[in-house]
């Protein structure tokens, strides 16, 4: 008889429960430095009571190809409130699931007027990527942004401060070598690519470090770079929309950029 009850009762559970929105009761964890201790695991819900809306974002939707997503959002600000920075730190490090890195500063969060995504609910007839799952950041219709990868980071589960300058520094120290050339590379790839390929042991580990892939020594190896970069990203699905953002002459300062970090 208990046998029975308990069948009962979990078909009941199973079958007639409503199940959890996209993001309900996900956990997160705030990192704090290398004191692994002082972590603290939060949950989305944390923001929302802080005081959520539901907003569409024009450039949300250009950069992941959709169409009429509903969002529920929390302002950047709250975040802030929750987890107050210390003294320097100036930006946000984001670790997303599958080997994904982002990073924003505070003042692109508050001059951009940013928002956390704890729910994403795309329109009828669109498909949402598997990837694409609350945390996310969001730029409203309020806001003009430059179309950079860099605002469009999602599926976040660990977050922490850090001084912007310190995070670049293993790049920007190669840099100085040259400070005539590599710069503009260098920004394309610090908001474009960055999230999904590592460099000099910084950014995401989705995609691989570039410069293990292409002969970036050569003109020819750099071509070889800008046409599997158009091949590979423009747009099968499965990542955001980057032909919306790197257009082929981007593409090759790119490949100068890491030409100039292979070499060093």
């Amino acid at each position: 008889m208990k046998k029975s009850c308990f069948w009962i009762l979990f078909v009941y559970l199973f079958c007639f429960l409503e199940p959890l929105s996209a993001g309900e009761s996900k956990y997160l964890i705030w990192e704090n430095g290398s004191d692994s201790s002082k972590n603290k695991a939060f949950r989305l819900e944390e923001l929302e009571a802080k005081g959520k809306q539901i907003i569409r974002s024009s450039y949300f939707d250009k950069g992941m190809g959709l169409k009429e997503t509903r969002l529920t959002v929390v302002p950047f600000s709250r975040m802030l409130e929750i987890f107050p920075p210390s003294n320097g730190m100036d930006s946000i490090l984001m670790d997303g699931e599958d080997d994904y890195q982002a990073i924003i500063s505070l003042d692109q969060g508050k001059k951009y007027n940013l928002y956390w995504a704890t729910k994403i609910q795309v329109s009828a007839g669109e498909k949402k990527p598997d990837w694409m799952n609350p945390l996310a950041l969001v730029v409203p219709n309020s806001s003009s942004p430059p179309d950079v990868e860099r605002y469009l980071p999602a599926n976040i589960k660990n977050l922490r401060y850090v001084r912007w300058e310190d995070y670049y520094k293993p790049i920007t120290a190669v840099l100085k070598k040259y400070p005539k050339h590599g710069q503009l590379g260098f920004e394309a790839f610090g908001d474009d690519c960055l999230y999904c390929h590592s460099l000099k042991g910084i950014g995401g580990n989705k995609g691989g470090d570039l410069t293990k892939k292409f002969q970036f020594s050569s003109k020819s190896g750099q071509k070889g770079f800008v046409q599997a970069f158009g091949i590979k990203h423009y747009n099968n699905g499965q990542y955001s929309s980057v032909e919306e953002f790197v257009h082929e002459k981007k593409a090759q300062k790119i490949a100068e950029f890491l030409s100039i970090i292979k070499k060093n």
